[in-house]
């Protein structure tokens, strides 16, 4: 079942080109105004999971402006798509068209964990919620916490894999590596005493919640949604070498954890800010940050037990009370060692989306703008996918 992961996986991705991106929307076309949804050309995202993946799309990687892929986080979900943004009128995407539970959006990578993506009992809940990508290889991680509706444990969701990619964006035949070794994973993230707490508790509790993921060359970044630092109100990427995917104890002495403080305009640390995604550009990253917190869970009683035996404490400093509204999406770009700058403001109905991801279509370098496909939770329609075009950079 595994023989031909790769071609079945990226057939669509011949032709994808390497190097510098620098190709903008259609000319004209007014500069960082309001996202544009991308419509589904034949098939829905993730046809045929359980769970309504389709809506929870929660990361992408672009080799171009046509060729992408996408993770959900719900079930083992990975698919490449097929772009079409056409001058002036509505873009689109295409899914495979491939009858077979490999070709048909589940791909082998994940066939010794899923084989049937119809049935919930038979597929463990890797929760995908991150995905990076150079012009060699690919990455994507699990959320490494528990369940954020009932705090028990997913010992599943700590789940790192990655693969070579040519330059078309095909992946290279037994390259696959991944590491499901939770403990030693855990011990990549205990070097550091504010993640070393976080570990194994509830998101309401600051628990632990990885949520971007950036790659620049052998070094790989985690982006935290939580926990945050809120004496010192930072945010927390943590930077580890790539030999994680081999061998975490190889890594252990040598992660970095980064504090970028998010500012308002009026140069306050913005509250309640984690990292939503990363992107990698040039030699920083491009951040979606959003609410550290989440809602109210459907558990509460449990939630608060969970988090009472682990802190000691019944306190939820990261969950929302219903009474206020989300933090509101923005996008930044961080250079390492540097304060952040913001990009983009997310207003309107637009700020009451759950921004999970953010991938580079193009960069048009005489213009000094980019432009970028989103993706969105919790979409049902249109899909969780759009076009955010035109964005000035410094």
């Amino acid at each position: 079942m595994r023989v031909g992961l790769f071609s079945l996986m990226f057939s669509l991705m011949s032709g994808a080109t390497s190097g510098a991106l620098v190709v903008g929307l259609a000319a004209g076309t007014a500069l960082a105004g309001d996202p544009v949804w991308v419509q589904p050309s034949g098939k829905d995202l993730f046809e045929g999971y359980v769970n309504d993946p389709d809506k929870n799309v929660s990361g992408a990687h672009c080799w171009d402006r046509e060729h992408c892929l996408l993770v959900a986080d719900e079930i083992v979900a990975i698919e490449p798509i097929r772009l079409n943004i056409p001058e002036g009128g509505t873009p689109t995407f295409a899914v495979p068209e491939d009858d077979s539970a490999e070709g048909h959006h589940h791909a082998l990578l994940f066939a010794d964990i899923c084989e049937n993506i119809a049935d919930e009992d038979d597929c463990s809940e890797v929760d995908l919620e991150a995905i990076a990508g150079d012009s060699g290889k690919v990455v994507m991680s699990g959320s490494l916490g528990t369940s954020k509706n009932k705090g028990k444990l997913k010992p599943e969701r700590w789940f790192l894999a990655s693969y070579e990619v040519q330059a078309d964006g095909s992946a290279l035949p037994d390259t696959l590596r991944k590491q499901t070794d939770t403990n030693a994973l855990k011990t990549v993230f205990t070097q550091h005493p504010l993640l070393r707490k976080s570990i194994d508790l509830p998101l309401q509790c600051d628990g632990l919640n990885i949520e971007g993921l950036g790659l620049i060359d052998d070094r790989l970044f985690f982006g935290l949604r939580a926990p945050i630092d809120r004496e010192a109100a930072t945010a927390l990427i943590l930077e580890v070498s790539d030999q994680v995917l081999e061998d975490p104890s190889l890594a252990v002495d040598d992660t970095i954890l980064h504090r970028p403080v998010f500012r308002d305009t009026n140069g306050a640390p913005l509250p309640n800010t984690g990292i939503r995604a990363l992107e990698t550009f040039g030699s920083g990253f491009l951040i979606a940050t959003g609410d550290s917190r989440v809602g109210v869970p459907k558990k509460l009683d449990k939630v608060r037990e969970r988090c009472l035996k682990k802190t000691k404490s019944d306190a939820l400093p990261n969950m929302r009370p219903k009474t206020e509204d989300q933090v509101a999406p923005r996008i930044w770009l961080w250079e390492i060692g540097k304060d952040p700058i913001e990009l983009y403001r997310f207003k309107g109905d637009w700020a009451k989306e759950k921004l999970e991801g953010i991938a580079l279509l193009s960069e048009d370098r005489e213009a000094g703008t980019i432009d970028l496909l989103l993706t969105i939770d919790g979409r049902d329609d249109p899909s969780g996918l759009a076009l955010l075009v035109g964005l000035p950079r410094p």
